[in-house]
Parts: structure tokens; sequence; C-alpha cells
């Protein structure tokens, strides 16, 4: 019973967030968001020390479902996409008309600044991580996007099995979802290009990916994101980030 008290209080507490997003301006929600999820991650008196509970539930994992429900309800607001302010959504017609060449070094700035915008400090799995204070960003482009993906991808990873389908299922449906939406209304290529950081982090889970079994779950959620945001990112885009991958990478060649 205390369970499902603490799982109905915790979603009544996201539904409320959420639901301010109609009343105040986005910044103030956005830092009332980041304080609650800093909550997860951050280690203060005793009630925080990883333990079976008294029910024989592992207190860390406990928690890391509640986070989970957050997310869900989170990428099934209406006004997901509004409240992420597409950084594509500022750019003029240029970028997209103008030869490759002459729009080269543009993607790769934003590819820069896509990579800035990572929320990974609020994505730990094993329960609370931090003594100290999570630094609270001020509001960017794309920010539940990058929360809602780095807990989710951080969760895929978590030594129980129900979790990690869970996190795999939750970015299935955030992607098809926003990707549904986005060919409704004619901007695929917008919504797509807010997950463009999703490939780079895909490739840090590549080893752990690639030595599952072909039908796993984790596989056939994970791999269809990926080839969403290849077919639909723009194409200027996707190059840079090639690009820099490749530079990155052991043994490169020429960088240009």
């Amino acid at each position: 019973q205390f369970r499902q008290t603490s799982i109905d209080v915790n979603d009544a507490i996201v539904r409320f967030l959420r639901d301010l997003f109609a009343y105040l301006e986005p910044n103030s929600v956005h830092r009332l968001c980041l304080v609650y999820f800093s909550r997860f991650v951050m280690k203060e008196g005793k009630h925080w020390q990883d333990r079976d509970s008294k029910i024989g539930l592992k207190c860390s994992w406990e928690t890391c479902k509640l986070r989970l429900n957050a997310i869900t309800l989170f990428i099934r607001f209406a006004e997901f996409l509004r409240i992420n302010r597409p950084l594509m959504e500022t750019w003029d017609s240029w970028p997209m008309s103008a030869p490759p060449n002459a729009t080269r070094g543009f993607f790769n700035d934003v590819i820069d600044e896509l990579e800035s915008f990572g929320m990974s400090s609020f994505s730990g799995i094993e329960g609370p991580i931090r003594m100290s204070a999570v630094k609270i960003p001020p509001i960017k482009p794309h920010w539940l996007v990058e929360l809602a993906t780095d807990i989710c991808l951080s969760a895929s990873g978590h030594a129980e099995q129900s979790i990690q389908h869970r996190a795999s299922s939750l970015l299935l449906e955030l992607f098809w979802a926003q990707g549904q939406e986005g060919k409704m209304n004619g901007n695929v290529s917008v919504v797509a290009s807010m997950f463009v950081p999703f490939i780079s982090k895909v490739l840090t889970h590549i080893s752990y990916l690639s030595s599952l079994p072909a039908k796993s779950q984790l596989r056939k959620d994970i791999l269809p994101c990926a080839v969403f945001v290849m077919q639909s990112a723009p194409i200027g885009l996707m190059r840079a980030l090639w690009r820099k991958l490749c530079c990155r990478a052991e043994g490169k060649g020429r960088c240009d």
C-alpha cells in the first residue's frame, strides 16, 4: 500500500509540473522540473541509503521506476515539441537550400551546440549518486528531449530486466510518437533534428547492444530510434555529425 501511495504521489507531482506550462513562463517551470529530477541523483541523509526495504524491494530500483513513470508522463505531454523549443525553428531557409560546401561550417557549429545541451548529470540509474547539489542549468532548446533520452538510455543498462525493457520501450514510444506528429504537421525534419545527439549516445552503448541476441527487446526498441534520426534529420546536420565522429575515431585519417 505504501508503495502504491508513493507512485500516486509521484505521478501527481509530475502532472502538476506538466500542467504548470499552461500558466507560467517555460523558464520557471523548466527550473522546477529539473529541481524535481535532481532529487533522484542526490544523497541527503539516511533515507537515501540504498538498501532493501521491509517488503523486499530494492530502494534504488524503486526510485528508478518512479523516475521512469515521470518520464512517461512528460513524453506523452501534448505540448512536448513546443516546450523543447527546437533549435531548427530559429534557422532561416538558407542552410536547407544552399550548396553543401557553403553550409559546412554552419552545421559543424550546430553539432557543437547540440552537444552542449546534454543532461547527463540527471541520468544516474542506481539511485542517488551525488552528495552535492546538482547545478540547475538555464533553459536551452531540446532540454526535455535530452533529459528523457539520457535517463531512458541510461536505464536501458540497468541490472533489472524489467527496468531495461521499460526504458527502451519509452524511447521507442517517444521517437515514434514525435515522428508521427512531425509527419502529420509536415515538420518531421525539425523533430528529428532534436534527436541527432542520440546517435552519438547510442554509439557509446554499441558494444553492449551488439552483444545482445538479434531479437532482444532492447535492440528492437533502440535501433529503430537511431534509424528514424538518420532517415529524417537534415542531411547537412547528419554529415556534420559523421565528420565529427570520424575525427574522434581511433585510427582516423583526414577530418575534412
